[in-house]
């Protein structure tokens, strides 16, 4: 599903076509905030969507705002090579209060960059239920950026049941 994704001050906006749509994920100091833009009109992307999928891809509107990042419940749980960096293997859990579909997620942070090089998120049941796995990176102007991501669907969600089919995130090019 090609799309145009574009950064600027604190804010990934994701443009398709064919119908259109705009997903626009706005950083904030300690949380994320994923929107949808339609007709010109600004609206919030609401937990009862959060599960839903893009576009008909593995990937939901809860994994665009990666909000298992802001988890306050984090831990070092080991350490793992993965393409060839040595990564940080963290535990995340959601707080009290959380109105996500996942109930954990272990995060592999390269220790060099910071840079995220996979994540497995986990439903109510403890199972795995997404993978996101980086499986090529790119350097562009002395700055490492993604080039191409697996994403796994492991099991059914309250929509429907998953597509065995990983989807893959491919950047073709920067401007």
């Amino acid at each position: 599903i090609p799309f145009r994704l574009t950064a600027e001050g604190g804010t990934l906006r994701w443009e398709f076509s064919d119908p259109k749509q705009v997903i626009q994920l706005r950083f904030l100091e300690s949380d994320s905030r994923l929107e949808e833009i339609t007709g010109g009109a600004t609206k919030r992307v609401t937990a009862a969507r959060f599960d839903d999928k893009v576009r008909g891809s593995d990937i939901s509107y809860e994994d665009l705002a990666m909000r298992f990042l802001y988890w306050p419940n984090a831990k070092i749980d080991g350490e793992q090579i993965m393409i060839l960096r040595k990564c940080w293997i963290i535990r995340v859990e959601p707080p009290a209060k959380s109105d996500s579909q996942y109930s954990k997620a272990m995060l592999w942070i390269d220790k060099e960059t910071g840079a995220l090089m996979q994540a497995e998120a986990f439903g109510a049941d403890g199972r795995i239920a997404r993978r996101f796995k980086v499986i090529s990176p790119q350097k562009i102007d002395g700055v490492w950026l993604l080039k191409q991501m697996r994403i796994e669907a492991m099991e059914a969600t309250r929509t429907g049941p998953a597509d065995r089919a990983p989807t893959y995130l491919e950047v073709d090019g920067v401007e």
